[in-house]
């Protein structure tokens, strides 16, 4: 491989405006080139990485030839590289665009980037063997490259590829991160940020949840986006003594109160504030959310961290995604599978507006004009957001010790009569 300077790579791609997103360590990525092909290049490790990565041997045709192309051209073979490196080696972690590389791959030109995913498998396989975890928590670890594929062929008329924007993330499962698959969901072990403090009952075991101090909310007991226009903002407080927690609570359902309550501490026990562990929940693309696999994977989730992590004693399992968007109660019907999950889960606000409506319709500016409205949710959410209406994003616990009570609707259902 010989290293090539990056106006002359776009110059043979055909790519000439594509300098400002690849002249990040473009020279260094270039003096970390190996001499010989990269081994991700190569069939024998591909082949066994799509199989580890949920793909079946009818892609291995398509990734021979996209391979054989790459290595081919010199300047291809500079820039998948240049990718390479960037998402598994660089230290700089900012987001990279890639030139849609139509002009010399056609429909393969998600094809290097679909090949610098797999190469992330021997990562992740070497990484997991250190850590003792089951060969079937690796495979369903490695079932996110196929996620992010199916990402990717939704939005570029079924071909296979990978979009850059995503690659980035496959770092965060090796290293020192503790974040796997376990069934439909993924989990990664973090310390919680402390957006609130969650309290029980010592009795009755009813939960509430108190917002931290100092977060900005609107009239409508959301997390305030009108920087200071809504003549009904007001900010949180959360004041604590040896005796009590006065604070705002949050309803179940995800809204703020602007009235405080105070929970007296000889009736109410802390049981999730900052610092304590907590198992950040990771949703993949694939549909099928129903509360059976939901619940399924919470449970084999705690089991597993129990087990092989035993020093890591998660509190509860956390989420901020544009999933637990309040607004999707709103649109979607009650037997939305999406709706029977979030009604399980104790929501509670996000800053966030609009940047995650990216993973309804795959745009990296959502566009009226082009977006795709080929699901009833795309359709939902696109006739709610043209209608003026504002989209947000949501966060949701749900506490480990309460899984014996999943399904029942139990944060909405025993929610203190009177407090708000």
């Amino acid at each position: 491989m010989i290293p090539m300077k990056l106006s002359e790579v776009l110059t043979a791609l055909q790519e000439p405006d594509a300098n400002d997103c690849l002249k990040i360590e473009w020279d260094k990525a270039m003096r970390a080139m190996p001499s010989s092909i990269p081994s991700f290049l190569l069939p024998g490790e591909f082949k066994t990485s799509r199989e580890w990565a949920g793909f079946g041997p009818e892609l291995d045709a398509l990734l021979e030839s996209g391979a054989a192309r790459i290595r081919e051209n010199p300047a291809l073979m500079c820039l998948t590289w240049y990718y390479h490196w960037r998402t598994f080696d660089c230290a700089d972690e900012s987001l990279i665009d890639a030139p849609a590389l139509e002009k010399c791959l056609g429909e393969w030109a998600g094809l290097p980037f679909l090949l610098i995913a797999l190469s992330w498998i021997p990562k992740l396989r070497a990484y997991h063997r250190i850590l003792g975890v089951p060969e079937n928590v690796t495979r369903e670890t490695g079932l996110q490259v196929s996620s992010y594929c199916s990402n990717y062929q939704r939005s570029h008329g079924g071909h296979y590829g990978i979009m850059t924007r995503q690659m980035r993330w496959l770092r965060n499962y090796v290293g020192k991160n503790l974040y796997f698959r376990i069934g439909r969901m993924e989990y990664w072990f973090k310390e919680f940020d402390g957006e609130l403090e969650v309290y029980r009952h010592i009795e009755n075991s009813k939960v509430v949840a108190l917002m931290a101090g100092g977060l900005a909310f609107g009239a409508d007991g959301f997390r305030d986006v009108s920087k200071g226009t809504d003549p009904g903002a007001w900010t949180s407080t959360l004041e604590k003594t040896d005796r009590e927690a006065r604070g705002h609570p949050v309803l179940p359902a995800g809204k703020v109160s602007l009235q405080p309550a105070t929970l007296p501490l000889a009736e109410w026990k802390c049981v999730l504030k900052k610092g304590d562990g907590i198992l950040d929940m990771h949703i993949p693309a694939g549909g099928n959310m129903t509360l059976e696999k939901c619940g399924d994977s919470m449970r084999r989730a705690v089991e597993f961290f129990r087990q092989y992590f035993p020093d890591k004693k998660p509190s509860a399992f956390l989420c901020k995604s544009w999933m637990f968007s309040p607004c999707l109660e709103e649109i979607l019907p009650p037997s939305a599978n999406l709706v029977k999950y979030m009604r399980e889960l104790y929501l509670y606000p996000n800053e966030g507006v609009d940047r995650t409506l990216w993973f309804v319709f795959l745009q990296n500016q959502f566009d009226p004009a082009t977006a795709p409205r080929e699901t009833s949710l795309q359709r939902a959410v696109y006739d709610y957001v043209t209608s003026g209406h504002l989209w947000r994003t949501g966060n949701m616990f749900f506490l480990t010790d309460d899984l014996p009570h999943f399904g029942t609707g139990f944060y909405r259902g025993n929610f203190p009569a009177g407090l708000v």
